[in-house]
This record gives C-alpha cells, sequence and structure tokens, in this order.
C-alpha cells in the first residue's frame, strides 16, 4: 500500500512510487490516504524531506508510533516536500529505500 504525502493525491506521488515497486516485482495500491486505517503493526516506513514544511510532523508521528519493532523513518537529505514528488536524484533514492525496506520485511 503507497499512500501519498499530506497535500498530494494517488494520482501523484503514491501512483509514481507503486508504478517504481511495481517494476521491482511488488503487487502496489495507490491510496487516497484519507480512506486509509490503521495498518495493525505492520512495518509503517516514513519519508520525509529534510527541509519539508511538514517534517516536524512526521518525525512527531514516528517517536509516537507503535506496534511494530520495523519501524523506520527514512530523511531525504536536501529535499523539500514538493522536491520528493518529481526531482529525479530523490526519487531514485525513495524508490531505493522503499525496495529496500520492503524486501527486508514483507515476504514477496
Amino acid at each position: 500500500m503507497v499512500a501519498h504525502p499530506n497535500g498530494g493525491v494517488k494520482e501523484q506521488v503514491a501512483g509514481l512510487y507503486a508504478q517504481l515497486l511495481a517494476q521491482q516485482g511488488y503487487i502496489t495500491i495507490a491510496a487516497d490516504a484519507a480512506y486509509q486505517g490503521a495498518s495493525g503493526g505492520e512495518p509503517l516506513l516514513m519519508i520525509s524531506g529534510e527541509k519539508s514544511d511538514t517534517h516536524y510532523m512526521t518525525q512527531a508521528v514516528f517517536d509516537n508510533a507503535t506496534g511494530t519493532s520495523d519501524k523506520e523513518l527514512f530523511i531525504v537529505k536536501g529535499a523539500t516536500h514538493i522536491e520528493t514528488y518529481w526531482k529525479p536524484e530523490y526519487v531514485k533514492q525513495i524508490a531505493d529505500k522503499l525496495t529496500d525496506f520492503f524486501g527486508k520485511n514483507l515476504d514477496r
């Protein structure tokens, strides 16, 4: 399940990363975050641009997340919020991190 960041829609960011994960062999679903429920303790990877306006919110949610020992916060160095949507060097870092994280934490 790939959800969009605050302010995005599934056709933008989530769709891009779902497509990149699908190219790595994962079955993906791009969903509107408004319809997400609790994960039930599945592994919750959070990604934030280092310079994003919302970084403090991501950090707070991550710090308070419970129910899994597989949580991880990935900070994209130098990136603003919007740049993580489209800037090739940031998209590649994030796609690589998603592939690595899910490869370690989910069964294919």
